[in-house]
């Protein structure tokens, strides 16, 4: 364990040396890239909170990764934290705990197909669009505790029964419990309003043609 929280560290380096190294605490600093962590490949819980960092790069080869906090960076307006497609890809095979709260994020799409990934913190980001995120949200085969208080899309119609249809395994919405009765109730109503649309669209075009003869 190495702690250089409060440091006012402006890049990471002189790492190399520990290489069994396994909990990092870089929280506090000045830092602007994630860099120099690839021979780190034992780390298995970075935080990085309150910094200047906009991408989340650098971390190919931290394959025993298992937690990444990197909430509350120093973000210019308009832009907004975003991953690197390789590292995001490295990622999806190893995380299981991320907190990316008050970073201006517009979207999860990045998270798509994160199966490890057991619980999110995006709380107070810019998160608006619903069927976005439903998407991203059913990639999530692990998903348990998912905490997105803060967002305007918090505050969409049937948002809490949305999310939970189109989950797998999530157990605690925004701190409150999601039972499996609850869980399962919401799937079977969202598949039978499926099933309503498919019939409505089947019966429509039949309509048109005995109209037509």
């Amino acid at each position: 364990v190495i702690y250089l929280q409060n440091n006012n560290i402006s890049k990471i380096k002189n790492l190399d040396f520990a290489c069994n190294l396994t909990h990092l605490y870089l929280q506090h600093n000045r830092i602007t890239k994630i860099e120099n962590l690839g021979s780190l490949q034992n780390l298995q819980k970075l935080y990085l909170g309150h910094n200047n960092i906009i991408i989340i790069e650098g971390l190919e080869n931290t394959k025993q990764l298992k937690e990444l906090h990197i909430e509350k960076q120093k973000i210019p307006f308009g832009e907004s934290l975003c991953f690197e497609p390789r590292c995001a890809s490295a990622l999806s095979m190893c995380l299981k705990i991320l907190n990316i709260s008050d970073n201006q994020i517009t979207s999860l799409k990045n998270l798509i197909g994160f199966h490890e990934l057991n619980t999110l913190e995006a709380k107070n980001n810019l998160l608006n669009d619903m069927d976005d995120l439903t998407k991203t949200i059913s990639t999530l085969s692990s998903l348990k505790d998912l905490s997105l208080q803060g967002n305007p899309v918090t505050l969409s119609y049937r948002y809490r029964e949305n999310l939970i249809a189109n989950s797998i395994l999530l157990v605690n919405l925004d701190g409150k419990i999601v039972t499996d009765t609850c869980r399962n109730f919401m799937k079977k109503f969202k598949m039978e309003k499926h099933n309503r649309h498919v019939k409505k669209a089947i019966k429509t075009p039949l309509a048109n043609d005995i109209t037509s003869m």
